[in-house]
């Protein structure tokens, strides 16, 4: 740099107009160079990335005199145009077994769904993929999922909102996604008719189901609050117990009779939860005197010692004699009475937090109507001009902020309350060898 400030600086302008010229030509080059030795490039890049992730393989390969073996899973459907891979190769032989063959390797899950059930595979997915032959709960997360989403979100008009963004939206979001979000707006819709409500109108309904004779539809949320809560807390109580016929039939399947029978999600626990179920509403809805001398020793008090005894029963039945665990073996009586005990009360708070978990079933009802009853008093405070922007606007808040939290909270139902009871995820995916061939780039 050399003269005044003003002089530098003209000249270092200069110099980067200089560059920069030359740069364009320079890039200009090399684009038109990569545009002649593209193909070529594509192919280098190819064989190079065929070698390195094949060449990941060895690990799996075991090597023995003049051999070399592979072992792997493919999925049966699979087996005819495997045999095809190899027709010209004569000096490779294919041997096929049964997934549980060897003790040594786990069998990977392939979960198999119909078009209905099949993006709610990602929630379960989320939890964990059952064993191999394990219970694929699905399609109970399909029905449970769309059935408490609906409950919970009922709008007829927003329903349809989120049907025509789920399905506008398929490319971006992928068709799992996609199906899942209208799957959830068709629920919305179907409970959104049943509570009369169109984008926050409650009453713009009321003379359709007038005209087709129903007089107990549409379902005002405001004036039948208590009928709301009781049913959501009846629709825990029917999933609880499904949970646990489930529970049953997998301890059976497996030969876990104590997970089947004396757990507190097995038979013993079927048996008290629904009775005491049974007692309650018998007594405080229909005035029934159900807790009687027999019902409450033999229904109630008899389970609850099979469920204090689970591990010795179960021992009991499984090896036609009496005998103990090794675990039990070195624990003493008082040690024994203390641990059940403790877990007898783990197990009794689990059924009444449960089960009043799912109020918030119906809470998310009367939350829903609340904040569309607020929408609508704002609009109503407005001006004419101003109304349509605040209707859209608040709508729009709705379906967003309450959507989410309404989905997540049914994703907490599904893993907490329900999943908990009868469903242990450790199965390990079907992963595919392939060969990347997507550049990594910056």
């Amino acid at each position: 740099v050399s003269g005044d400030a003003d002089e530098a600086l003209e000249k270092l302008k200069q110099t980067i107009d200089a560059d920069t010229v030359e740069n364009a030509k320079i890039n200009e080059q090399i684009n038109e160079l990569a545009a002649k030795a593209e193909p070529e490039l594509q192919k280098a890049f190819s064989k190079l990335r065929f070698i390195h992730d094949t060449f990941d393989l060895r690990r799996n390969a075991a090597a023995l005199n003049d051999k070399f073996y592979l072992k792997g899973f493919i999925p049966e459907k699979e087996k005819d145009r495997f045999d095809k891979l190899f027709e010209d190769m004569r000096s490779v032989s294919v041997v096929y077994l049964p997934p549980d063959a060897d003790a040594s390797c786990e069998p990977p899950t392939v979960l198999k769904n119909n078009f209905l059930t099949r993006p709610f595979t990602m929630l379960v997915e989320m939890y964990g993929l059952p064993e191999y032959k394990g219970y694929n709960p699905t399609a109970f997360v399909a029905i449970t999922y769309t059935l408490l989403f609906g409950i919970m979100f009922g709008d007829l008009g927003q329903g349809l909102l989120i049907v025509l963004g789920g399905l506008a939206l398929k490319k971006k979001l992928g068709a799992k996604i996609s199906g899942l979000v209208t799957r959830l707006g068709i629920s919305s819709m179907i409970f959104g008719t049943l509570y009369g409500s169109f984008f926050g109108y409650e009453e713009l309904l009321d003379p359709v189901f007038e005209n087709i004779g129903l007089d107990f539809l549409p379902l005002k949320v405001f004036k039948q609050t208590n009928f709301i809560l009781i049913t959501a807390v009846a629709i825990g109580v029917a999933l609880i117990v499904i949970s646990m016929i489930l529970n049953i039939y997998i301890g059976f399947k497996n030969k876990d009779y104590e997970k089947a029978i004396f757990g507190c999600n097995g038979i013993a626990g079927l048996v008290f939860y629904s009775s005491v179920a049974a007692g309650l509403v018998g007594t405080l809805i229909f005035d029934v005197k159900v807790m009687s001398t027999p019902f409450v020793i033999f229904l109630i008090v008899i389970p609850l010692v099979c469920i204090f005894c689970r591990t010795p029963f179960s021992i009991a039945v499984k090896y036609k004699q009496w005998r103990l665990s090794e675990d039990e073996e070195k624990m003493t009586v008082g040690n024994f009475i203390v641990e059940n005990f403790f877990e007898m009360f783990e197990f009794l708070l689990s059924y009444v937090s449960n089960t009043m978990s799912f109020l918030r079933v119906g809470g998310f009802v009367l939350s829903h109507a609340g904040m569309m009853l607020v929408v609508m008093t704002l609009m109503e405070m407005c001006s004419a001009a101003a109304q349509p922007f605040v209707l859209v606007l608040g709508n729009l808040f709705v379906m967003v902020m309450e959507g989410m939290i309404v989905a997540i909270q049914i994703i907490r139902l599904e893993f907490y309350e329900i999943f908990s009871r009868f469903y242990e995820g450790g199965g390990k995916p079907f992963e595919p060898v392939v060969v990347k061939f997507t550049a990594q780039t910056e």
